[in-house]
């Protein structure tokens, strides 16, 4: 059993509450009234959470002091075993706890579905069934995707196949037909290639391999090897004759014309046998004859001889060269593995020979100018004579013969580089689409897996017992002992009922009858709990808020008849704004305890939950706060007057208004009591003249018909007018406000009213609350005397 609510800490409108000392525990019966937005709801909401574990912000919240078996402990902010035993009845709770689904078409039931897990697994049941229905369509659906997918790797293994076969059937081999080379040869392929080893091939190469691919094996290939002179000395050699003079005479007219030196030594041979000379006719003396001889002597023929013989080297070399230019094979007869290095190798060696030719040419002419004369001296070579190699286009040729001895292991070497290069270009679209098939694969086995589970949840769920269930014919008896009416029946099918007005399915149920069929849901279902651990406590939050007098009375009987009538409940904790209800419980515990027993039985607690402010730095705070409901039996039946009771409410509103002048404060007063001030005057004004009943303004008016008072008439005016003004409100608008004193004007306007229309009347009821009546008045002010 809950005694107390000890500390009540950070829960919305309970930021810091504490069970003062003066207000009584809470017992087996605990009544508690108070107005709306006291925080009733919040209690019955932190009472409801309590009972899952799960929810640390409520347990670490609240600190409750509760008694088992003579044993009181607190709970000290922990979850604690016995919150399980807490149920809660509310507006939340009738809503949650049952579902109407209207019959649609004649002839259909309308199905009442009842208790919150029957609701819960009847909704799960649907959103499950179709759960399946989307998961099976989805289902089919990746299987036609596994399917086109993988006919989509198929063609596309087909169309390696069959690329690798046109490119490289020549080789052989797996190579040589679509049947050696399937599609499975070509997925096994694939899925063996090294990407880390495998190398992609730049066009130059790739156009090469299947060259050699398909290429003949090719013929062996000779050629006539020259010989150049030796570069080492040549320059030398040459620049030593150049600059070489003979010792001679020299003649005085060669002297004077060295160009004709080479036509006077062709003459001197002409002239050996002949004096006249041919050209001239002159004859040549002996003198001249020997003058010549000298100039010409032996040293001049052996550096002609010398001359001669390097110019002949010169152009020996070159006819070697040229014959051996000649012997050298067209590059299409090089076998296409070596036939870009041996244009290359080809280019070089030209290139090497222009530049030596253009040497030896140069050095050819020196040597003829030499001969010309051989006193003269002509530049000398200063170039380095151009080095030439054969070396590397002879060494192509011999790989070209090698290659022709091994062409069929480079015609599969390149095969084989080939067929990489079109599986590695094939590599990242056929892995991708892989991938994408494998993973369509692993949705279908999730979805597969997803569609047992959810099949099985389903099986579970038809297969469960739901909430403790009242029979139809409870459930009809009860039902309508509460409404006060019998034209709602219930048929119960399946673990839900089939609902009738009047024999029809029903269309929809009102507040009153949704309210009645979940009070009779609720205490079947606390009744039905295990026998052999602690009784429940059942919190009800305000079960007849919204309820006529017929369904009110029929409700709160059959509340107050399940629980003292039977012993399955440990405590009960009635939360109620309606004062009428309050009123009709205190008189039925009054009527309770008058036999001893029962009394022991029952004990019972009435309190009262209201707002208070206390000041902070910067505004008031509202904050709630419980009190005992008067223990004095004669203050208590007096209080059971709803009118009695507001017209406490009014006095408690203006000592508040008196000790508290916040805005909040007058604000709440603005918000609660224009409406309760209303009723107290039309119940007071139907004692004077209860032949004016229901008539405001008349009863107001013909009241202070007559007074002989100035004052009077001021007075009805100003509780009139703001009656009408602001009685009815839901909330006080922050744009529309009152000023800020009125309420309180108002209050004490409305105690100086019904003193100045019948004195003895306010006395007693002031005498009936323990109200000082002089603070009412506000005795310093001048009041008006009938």
């Amino acid at each position: 059993m809950i005694r107390k609510i000890a500390r009540l800490k950070d829960y919305r409108f309970f930021r810091d509450f504490k069970w003062d000392n003066d207000v009584p525990d809470l017992k087996r019966i605990s009544l508690i009234y108070g107005s709306n937005g006291t925080g009733k709801t919040t209690l019955a909401s932190l009472f409801s959470e309590l009972r899952d574990r799960h929810n640390q912000h409520a347990y670490q919240s609240v600190d409750l002091e509760i008694e088992d078996d003579g044993t009181i402990f607190r709970t000290g902010n922990k979850w604690h075993d016995s919150f399980t035993r807490i149920h809660v009845l509310s507006d939340e709770y009738i809503e949650q706890n049952q579902s109407l689904d209207a019959a649609q078409t004649i002839g259909m039931p309308t199905i009442l579905t009842i208790g919150k897990q029957a609701i819960d697994a009847e909704n799960r049941l649907k959103t499950l069934r179709q759960d399946l229905t989307d998961v099976e369509k989805l289902l089919e659906k990746r299987r036609s995707d596994i399917d086109q997918q993988r006919d989509s790797i198929t063609k596309q293994l087909r169309t390696i196949s069959a690329q690798i076969v046109t490119t490289l059937a020549r080789a052989g081999g797996r190579f040589q037909s679509k049947g050696s080379y399937s599609v499975l040869t070509a997925r096994k392929r694939l899925e063996s290639l090294d990407t880390n080893v495998a190398t992609a091939l730049d066009d130059a190469q790739l156009s090469l391999d299947i060259e050699v691919v398909n290429s003949d094996p090719g013929t062996m290939i000779s050629v006539e090897r020259c010989s150049l002179i030796e570069e080492i000395g040549l320059r030398s050699d040459i620049n030593a004759l150049l600059v070489k003079v003979p010792s001679v005479t020299i003649l005085d007219t060669l002297q004077e014309h060295p160009e004709a030196t080479r036509w006077v030594q062709e003459g001197q041979n002409l002239h050996q046998h002949s004096g006249p000379c041919i050209y001239c006719g002159g004859m040549l003396t002996e003198k001249r004859r020997l003058q010549i001889a000298s100039h010409f002597s032996d040293a001049v023929g052996e550096l002609q001889t010398a001359l001669r013989l390097k110019r002949q080297e010169l152009i020996q070399e070159s006819d070697e060269v040229q014959a051996t230019l000649a012997s050298l094979p067209q590059a299409q007869l090089i076998a296409p593995a070596h036939r870009h290095e041996y244009e290359q190798a080809l280019g070089a060696l030209n290139t090497a020979l222009e530049k030596r030719h253009e040497w030896r040419t140069a050095a050819e002419t020196r040597i003829s100018e030499k001969l010309e004369n051989v006193l003269a001296t002509p530049s000398v070579m200063t170039d380095e004579i151009p080095v030439v190699s054969f070396t590397n286009v002879f060494d192509v040729i011999t790989r070209h013969n090698e290659s022709v001895n091994a062409h069929h292991e480079q015609v599969q070497q390149a095969a084989k580089r080939v067929e990489e290069h079109i599986l590695l270009s094939n590599f990242a679209s056929y892995t991708s689409s892989r991938q994408t098939h494998d993973k369509l694969l692993k949705q279908a086995e999730d979805l597969k897996d997803r569609k047992t589970q959810i099949s099985q949840s389903i099986q579970a769920l038809e297969m469960r017992e739901g909430d403790p269930l009242p029979s139809a014919e409870k459930l009809t008896r009860e039902v309508a002992r509460m409404l006060g009416r019998s034209e709602l029946g219930f048929k119960l099918r399946n673990g839900r009922y089939d609902v009738t007005r009047n024999g029809e399915p029903v269309k929809h149920l009102s507040q009153g009858e949704k309210t009645a069929i979940i009070v009779v849901h609720f205490l079947e279902s606390v009744s039905q709990l295990d026998p052999q651990g602690a009784k429940p406590i059942i919190i009800i939050d305000d079960p007849v808020s919204s309820l006529d007098n017929s369904v009110f009375m029929g409700v709160s009987t059959y509340i107050w008849s399940e629980v003292v009538s039977h012993d399955y409940v440990q405590q009960l904790i009635l939360l109620t704004h309606n004062f009428e209800l309050f009123r009709q419980w205190d008189i039925q515990i009054d009527a309770l305890h008058k036999s001893k027993p029962l009394s022991q039985k029952f004990p019972a607690t009435r309190l009262e939950l209201k707002s208070e402010y206390s000041k902070g730095p910067d505004r008031s705070v509202r904050h709630p706060a419980l009190s005992s409901w008067p223990e004095e039996q004669k203050l208590r039946r007096r209080l059971r007057s709803t009118y009695v009771h507001g017209f406490s409410s009014l006095v408690d509103a203006y000592q508040c208004l008196l000790t508290d002048t916040s805005l909040e404060t007058k604000l709440e007063a603005q918000l609660l009591y224009p409406n309760v001030m209303r009723r107290v005057l039309e119940t007071f004004l139907a004692f004077r003249r209860p032949d004016l009943a229901g008539d405001f303004n008349r009863s107001m008016r013909e009241s202070i018909a007559s007074l002989e008072s100035e004052g009077a008439d001021a007075l009805r005016l100003h509780l009139t007018r703001f009656s009408h003004a602001h009685s009815h409100r839901d909330t006080p608008d922050s744009d529309d406000t009152l000023p800020p004193d009125e309420v309180q004007a108002t209050l004490r306007a409305c105690f100086s009213f019904m003193h100045l229309i019948d004195r003895e009347h306010f006395s007693m009821l002031c005498d009936a609350i323990g109200a000082d009546e002089c603070l009412l008045l506000d005795l310093d002010s001048p009041t008006v005397e009938p």
